[in-house]
């Protein structure tokens, strides 16, 4: 083996040193390159009044729900409307057998005449005896039996006057009328049965539900009723829009108003009745349905709102990334309100007129590095008129081959 020089030795090793530093420092060269500002969009926080709204599950009620009843016994003759339909106020619905009612009304009749004449007869005796009494030509006696029978005539024809009223009420009873405007259900009792007060069959015939309008209830919360009564001072009330889903469909949507707020809390629940009254000409709303009821409980003004696309959130904050010296963003902690529109009510953390990111990438979400912003309009990027996915380029725009 061929031993080198120590002379050597040493100098072929500080060569080989020169040689690893100059490669390591080529190296460190060129990862330390400036990178490229990755684009971003941004928009300004915008200041506007927004609506309050809160939203309860509720179920519709009708504001009348009646039941037509036979009011006098017989058989009931025929009926008179289809199952299921419309029927108005006054509209005939039954027809109880009247022949009873019929006669007694005759008889009636002729107890008015009878009673007519008994006390036209009765008081010509009256009128014909009382100057007598007072010159004495007839004793005490005999002028007291004119004046008691000229009173009890009286009396019995008011007696009669009050059957024949009475007949006429229960021959009027015959023809069982709708007593209010609605939707009547089916027949309870078929044609040819027995109905009436103490009847096998009963007096319920059919019941008539009013759909129009139609009632809401929902229950906020106790903590809420001083908002909601606050609400209630104005003079156009509290609006509130009442949205029934559909199997098949768009859910059916009505405006209305409410119309109570209850004087008491559940103790169970801590929560109180609220009712809301809304229009359902078509009648397309039953009783008894499911509903979300949106109360408009009055306005925010001045509401700091970012697109909701300018929101992002961890396990434990919503935040925004704000815009620092025009190329660095920086995380913002904020507290969030209702989303409305396409925006979201920025309660607390950020002010109108700060610039935010919108759908930044991950690496622009760690906050190293320098971005290169793009503002757009928040309203055409709320309304879908900015390409989101390239936030160096232009909005999106109809193509075409004219130009100026």
């Amino acid at each position: 083996m061929i031993r080198l020089p120590i002379l050597w030795r040493r100098g072929w090793l500080i060569a080989l040193a020169c040689c690893l530093s100059i490669g390591c420092d080529e190296r460190k060269t060129a990862t330390t390159k400036t990178p490229t500002p990755t684009p971003v969009l941004v928009v300004k926080a915008v200041a506007r009044h927004i609506p309050i709204y809160r939203s309860y599950p509720g179920t519709t009620q009708a504001i009348s729900t009646v039941q037509v009843n036979a009011r006098v016994e017989g058989y009931l003759e025929a009926s008179l409307f289809t199952e299921g339909e419309h029927v108005q106020a006054g509209q005939p619905l039954y027809q109880i057998q009247p022949d009873q009612y019929e006669a007694d009304l005759i008889q009636a009749q002729a107890d008015v005449a009878i009673a007519q004449s008994n006390l036209a007869f009765a008081k010509q005796e009256y009128d014909r005896n009382e100057p007598l009494s007072q010159t004495g030509a007839i004793s005490q006696q005999s002028w007291d039996r004119y004046a008691h029978s000229y009173a009890d005539a009286q009396g019995q024809l008011a007696a009669a006057e009050a059957n024949l009223l009475d007949a006429e009420l229960n021959l009027s009873y015959t023809r069982v009328a709708a007593p209010i405007d609605g939707r009547i259900g089916a027949d309870i009792v078929d044609v040819g049965n027995l109905v009436g007060p103490g009847t096998s069959s009963g007096e319920a015939l059919a019941q008539i539900v009013q759909l129009h309008p139609m009632r809401v209830v929902f229950q906020p919360g106790a903590d809420e009723y001083a908002a909601f009564a606050n609400a209630s001072s104005g003079a156009s009330g509290i609006p509130v829009r009442i949205a029934i889903a559909q199997r098949n469909g768009s859910p059916l949507a009505f405006d209305g108003a409410i119309d109570l707020l209850n004087n008491t809390a559940q103790p169970g629940t801590s929560t109180f009745i609220a009712r809301a009254q809304f229009p359902n000409p078509r009648g397309l709303v039953l009783p008894g349905q499911y509903t979300t009821v949106r109360v408009r409980l009055g306005t925010v003004q001045s509401a700091v709102l970012v697109p909701t696309d300018a929101l992002y959130k961890d396990p434990r904050d919503h935040y925004v990334l704000v815009l620092k010296d025009g190329d660095t963003l920086q995380r913002q902690t904020v507290a969030i309100g209702d989303e409305v529109g396409g925006y979201t009510h920025i309660v607390s953390g950020l002010s109108a007129g700060e610039t935010v990111a919108v759908a930044a990438s991950p690496v622009v979400l760690r906050g190293s590095g320098k971005v290169k912003p793009r503002e757009v309009d928040p309203d055409q990027l709320v309304a879908g008129k900015v390409d989101e996915a390239k936030p160096g380029g232009a909005t999106n725009q109809p193509s075409g081959d004219g130009g100026s």
